[in-house]
């Protein structure tokens, strides 16, 4: 019920499926591209994916959008994609969301910080995805294919451990982890039972 609606024109509305009424409508910053949204922040929140890969953050209450900047105080992230996102989902705890981005390896983002915290191995054929759970993420390719993906860290190392198929050296882990003491994480991730 959410999108272009054909009362409204362009731009962004919230519209009633019931009776069709639209609760709000508002300009977008950029041409729709309204393939997917999501909720933030128990609803309180909508993502829409720009044309641009801008993920936007509107108040889903009045259609604002809302200011990622730090003296707005609003505390959204700003994000932005490498392509325009074919869909968008968050946690049920509102801590990570998962942008698709069809021919582009699945990002997962922190919102609270607005950072990328990685990719999904093996999910760049994705054109949708849905949180399982906090730590669970099932994709849905064009040709029906679904996979479930661990997003534990205990699973992103493992994966970063059998792709690299090896530990990191002391060099590389000063590199990419400065400020963390060097360990060996291959091998205690192959001593670790998995989910």
């Amino acid at each position: 019920p959410f999108g272009p609606n054909p009362v409204t024109g362009g731009g962004w509305a919230l519209v009633d499926p019931t009776d069709a009424s639209v609760a709000w409508h508002t300009a977008s910053p950029e041409p729709p591209l309204v393939t997917d949204v999501a909720f933030v922040d128990g609803g309180r929140v909508i993502v829409i994916p720009g044309r641009s890969g801008r993920l936007f953050f509107l108040d889903s209450a009045t259609g604002r959008t809302l200011d990622p900047s730090a003296e707005s105080g609003e505390r959204v992230p700003s994000i932005t994609t490498q392509q325009a996102p074919a869909s968008v989902t968050v946690s049920g705890d509102g801590q990570l969301m998962a942008v698709v981005s069809e021919g582009h390896p699945l990002g997962v983002w922190d919102i609270p910080t607005g950072t990328q915290v990685g990719n999904v191995d093996g999910a760049s054929q994705a054109i949708r995805a849905h949180f399982l759970s906090d730590k669970e993420l099932v994709t849905v390719t064009k040709t029906g294919s679904v996979a479930a993906h661990d997003l534990s860290v205990a699973d992103w190392i493992a994966s970063a451990c059998v792709a690299a198929g090896r530990e990191l050296t002391p060099k590389e882990w000063a590199h990419f982890l400065p400020g963390y003491p060097y360990r060996h994480v291959c091998a205690e991730a192959d001593e670790e039972p998995r989910a």
